[in-house]
């Protein structure tokens, strides 16, 4: 069996410099467990946080300018071998042996698109202020609302993505980009 992989998008304006190096830090970290691409994608006009991205090694991409969803469209088109997709916001971190779980989970049912665990909320000087452990429940809740699924605690196999939207994410969807993602998926696997 060979060793999985993972594709980080990672979308930026720029201007959240300390949070930004924070979140590339933590792919780091990540890339220490499992093989990780980090594609970073920001303005051309943001210096700092390109060579923040350029220094760790991260694939650097122009964003479109068209929002959210077409930026992650953006990094989601560098994949080459990856099979699983996280998605990261600037100011947010990834937990890498939460990941290496998410993904093993995967890996263990085939059948899965999806997995996704606790998410913790931490305010700008480094304190957990609350945590998102909705669990099952959140799965089940997802059809009618609120996404209780917190994307940086999400891994998704990318063949599914592809099953879905062609490997990209729409951007007319009626509901959030997010929440769409998981309600397609579910009807691809479990």
């Amino acid at each position: 069996m060979s060793t999985p992989s993972v594709l980080v998008v990672l979308p930026t304006l720029g201007d959240r410099q300390e949070f930004l190096e924070r979140a590339l830090q933590s792919c780091a970290d990540l890339n220490k467990l499992i093989p990780t691409t980090v594609a970073v994608i920001v303005p051309p006009g943001s210096g700092p946080a390109r060579q923040a991205a350029h220094n760790a090694g991260a694939i650097v991409l122009d964003d479109p300018g068209t929002g959210m969803a077409e930026a992650v469209n953006a990094g989601l088109r560098v994949t080459s071998t990856e099979e699983f997709y996280v998605w990261l916001g600037d100011d947010d971190e990834l937990v890498a042996s939460g990941v290496v779980e998410l993904v093993g989970a995967l890996e263990h049912d085939t059948s899965a698109v999806m997995a996704y665990g606790h998410c913790d909320y931490v305010d700008g000087g480094g304190s957990v202020i609350g945590t998102s452990n909705a669990g099952p429940w959140a799965r089940f809740f997802l059809p009618w609302g609120p996404n209780l699924i917190p994307h940086p605690g999400t891994v998704v196999r990318l063949r599914a993505l592809q099953d879905i939207g062609g490997g990209l994410l729409s951007t007319t969807l009626p509901q959030s980009w997010p929440m769409g993602i998981a309600i397609m998926s579910m009807a691809v696997g479990p």
